[in-house]
């Protein structure tokens, strides 16, 4: 019984320890460039892959660009949501993945739903992608 709660203290010092000095465990990273996954815990945007960044290098805000990501060659346009961070690639938008379309054509709204894509297995909630569509399995990650 003792030796447990040596051990139980030494666990607790280790670990106010680590606080201390901030090398405690943090958040997860987020995935690398072109990665889907879910948002930093805090809320904030992921930041844009550095391939987006680097294909509006040179131009202006609205112009068009392209550049190529693990789904492929993405056309798009220049954009800087806030002047803290580079301007980059925003890729039009192509609607919903046939997957997630797929996933939720025998389902009701709202319903649990899931399908493959790129990044792996997806789960999420059967809804419209946009107002009067048809619902597709938005991703939880999202």
């Amino acid at each position: 019984m003792t030796s447990i709660l040596l051990a139980l203290r030494i666990s607790l010092l280790a670990a106010l320890a680590a606080v201390a000095l901030g090398t405690a465990a943090q958040a997860p990273t987020p995935p690398g460039p072109g990665a889907s996954g879910p948002p930093p815990a805090d809320g904030a945007r992921r930041p844009p892959p550095p391939e987006a960044i680097a294909a509006c290098k040179g131009l202006k805000v609205d112009q068009a660009c392209s550049f190529t990501s693990p789904k492929g060659s993405e056309k798009g346009t220049c954009v800087q949501r806030d002047p803290s961070r580079p301007m980059s690639c925003r890729p039009e938008r192509r609607g919903p993945p046939s997957e997630s379309m797929a996933a939720c054509k025998e389902r009701k709204l709202n319903e649990a739903c899931s399908f493959v894509s790129p990044e792996g297995r997806e789960t999420g909630t059967c809804v419209p992608h946009e107002p009067g569509a048809a619902p597709g399995c938005r991703p939880n990650r999202r």
